[in-house]
C-alpha cells in the first residue's frame, strides 16, 4: 500500500496531478505521458519509502527468527524492540537498512517502470 501511494503521489508531483484522472482518462485533449525517467524516480522514491517504513518490523522478525536454540534473546517482537532499542538506540532498528537499500531500490525502480509501461499499453489497447 505504502509502494502504490508513493509511486502515484511522486508521479503526481513530477507529472502535474491532472495526468491520466479517471474523469479525463478518453478525453482528446489529455495527450500528456508519463516518462520513463519519471516511473525510474518515482519507483526509487517509493522502494525508499517503503523500506524506511517497514525495515524496523522485518529486522526485529530477522532476529527472532535467526536465535539459536537456547540461547534465545528475545521473548517476543515487543521484547524485541525494547531490547534492540536499549542495547543500540533507536538507530539500531535500521542496522543493516544501507546494503538492504542498495539491492531494493534499483530493485523498486526496475519493478515500476515495466508496471507504468504494462498499465499504459495495456489502457491504450481498451
Amino acid at each position: 500500500a505504502i509502494n502504490f501511494y508513493c509511486y502515484e503521489g511522486v508521479l503526481d508531483i513530477l507529472n502535474g496531478a491532472h495526468r491520466l484522472s479517471d474523469d479525463d482518462e478518453d478525453s482528446p485533449s489529455n495527450t500528456q505521458e508519463v516518462s520513463t525517467f519519471s516511473r525510474l524516480v518515482a519507483g526509487a522514491v517509493a522502494g525508499t519509502t517503503a523500506c524506511v517504513a517497514c525495515y524496523p518490523l522485518d529486522l526485529v522478525r530477522t532476529r527472532i527468527t535467526t536465535q539459536l536454540d537456547g540461547k534465545e534473546t528475545y521473548r517476543g517482537i515487543t521484547d524485541a524492540f525494547a531490547k534492540i532499542i536499549q542495547n543500540e538506540g533507536a538507530l539500531g532498528l535500521y542496522s543493516g537498512l544501507g546494503p538492504t537499500l542498495m539491492v531494493a531500490v534499483p530493485n523498486f525502480s526496475i519493478s515500476w517502470v515495466v508496471y507504468g509501461s504494462l498499465k499504459e499499453y495495456a489502457l491504450e489497447d481498451e
